[in-house]
C-alpha cells in the first residue's frame, strides 16, 4: 500500500467511527510502524486540516462536533495518474478530425483531474509529464483524417467504402463494409467490419486504407460475440499450432509478449524459450515470427517453417538483385 493509499485508508477508518481507535489497531489495519502512523496523523491534521483528536487511553478519532470532513481534491496514485496520461495522449491524436471538439473537452477534464490530484510529494503530475512519454501509432500523426472518418462511421452506424493497400489477389479492389468496432492491438488501430462484398467479417488495418468515404445504406449489425482480433466464432477455426523456440538472448522479452489468448510458453534448461501459438492462416503469425529475425526458430509445423524460409529468401533476394 502506497503512502497516498494509506492516508485515504486512514481517513476512511477514522471517518467511519463514532469512537476513537487505538494506535495499535490502526498500525495493523494500515500495515505500518508507529512512527509512520504518527507522521500520517500529523499530516492529516496539520496539512489537510482534518479534525483529528487524541483521547487518552482510547486512541485517535475525528472530532464529531466539527461536522462532516472529506479529503480535498482527487487522490490518485502514480499508476492512476499514468493511466490518465495515456488516455490524454491518445485523445491528443483526435484533435484534428471530426471528434476534435469532444477530444478537447475530454482532455480539459483530464487536465482538471491531474491538477486536483493530491499525490506523493516526490512524484507529482508535472514530474510524470516530464518522465513519462506516450508514443502513439505513427499513422495517427500522418493520417488523422482516416482515423476520424472511421471512428465517426463506427459510432454513428454508417457504411464505409475504401481501398486496401493490403488487398490480396482475387479480392475486390474496393470494399463496402458495415463497421462494427475499432480495435487497438499491437500498437496499431484496426477496423472490425462486415464486408458486404464477401459477406463475412474482416479486420482491416487503418494504416492501409485509402480513398475512404461514407456511403448511404442500411448497416449490417453483427452479434457482439466475437473471438480475438474480431473474428466470428466458427468462421476461422484454429487449424494449426506453431511451436517456436527463441534464443536465450530474446527469451526474457518474448516471455512477456501477447500473441494469442491460448498461447503457452515455458523456459528450457538451456535458457531458450519455447512458445506454442494457435493460428488459422500463415499470414496471422508470419509477420510476428519474421520480426524476431535470427532469434526465433520454427520447430513445427513444417509448412509454417517453409513459409518463413520462403519469406526470408525473398527478403535476401532484394539485396542481391543487380
Amino acid at each position: 500500500m502506497g503512502p497516498q493509499a494509506r492516508i485515504v485508508r486512514l481517513h476512511e477508518i477514522l471517518n467511519g467511527r463514532s469512537t476513537p481507535i487505538q494506535s495499535v489497531a490502526l498500525q495493523e489495519a494500515l500495515g505500518c510502524s508507529r512512527s509512520t502512523l504518527q507522521r500520517m496523523l500529523t499530516r492529516l491534521r496539520d496539512e489537510l486540516h482534518a479534525p483529528v483528536i487524541h483521547v487518552a487511553e482510547q486512541g485517535y478519532g475525528y472530532d464529531v462536533t466539527a461536522g462532516l470532513y472529506e479529503l480535498p481534491g482527487m487522490w490518485l496514485e502514480t499508476d492512476e495518474l499514468a493511466s490518465l496520461m495515456v488516455v490524454d495522449a491518445l485523445l491528443a491524436r483526435l484533435e484534428s478530425g471530426v471528434l476534435q471538439s469532444q477530444a478537447r473537452l475530454l482532455r480539459a477534464q483530464i487536465e482538471v483531474l491531474l491538477g486536483q490530484a493530491v499525490v506523493d510529494e516526490s512524484v507529482d503530475a508535472a514530474r510524470l509529464r516530464d518522465r513519462l512519454q506516450i508514443v502513439t501509432p505513427r499513422f495517427l500523426a500522418q493520417r488523422p483524417e482516416i482515423f476520424a472518418a472511421v471512428c465517426d462511421a463506427t459510432l454513428h452506424g454508417q457504411r464505409l467504402s475504401f481501398s486496401d493497400y493490403a488487398r490480396k489477389k482475387g479480392e475486390p479492389p474496393t470494399r463496402l463494409v458495415s463497421p462494427q468496432r475499432l480495435l487497438y492491438f499491437h500498437e496499431n488501430w484496426f477496423l472490425q467490419a462486415w464486408c458486404h462484398d464477401v459477406e463475412t467479417m474482416h479486420v482491416f488495418a487503418l494504416a492501409r486504407l485509402h480513398h475512404l468515404k461514407q456511403v448511404a445504406g442500411k448497416v449490417h449489425v453483427v452479434d457482439s460475440q466475437v473471438v480475438e482480433h474480431g473474428r466470428l466464432p466458427g468462421t476461422t477455426p484454429i487449424r494449426h499450432v506453431a511451436r517456436l523456440r527463441f534464443s536465450p538472448s530474446a527469451a526474457a522479452s518474448v516471455a512477456g509478449e501477447f500473441w494469442h489468448p491460448e498461447q503457452h510458453g515455458q523456459f528450457a534448461t538451456d535458457g531458450s524459450y519455447e512458445l506454442s501459438v494457435p493460428y488459422s492462416e500463415v499470414q496471422d503469425i508470419l509477420g510476428q515470427i519474421l520480426s524476431h529475425g535470427v532469434a526465433v526458430f520454427v520447430e513445427s509445423p513444417k509448412s509454417l517453417r517453409r513459409s518463413v524460409v520462403k519469406a526470408l529468401n525473398r527478403a535476401s533476394a532484394r539485396y542481391t538483385e543487380p
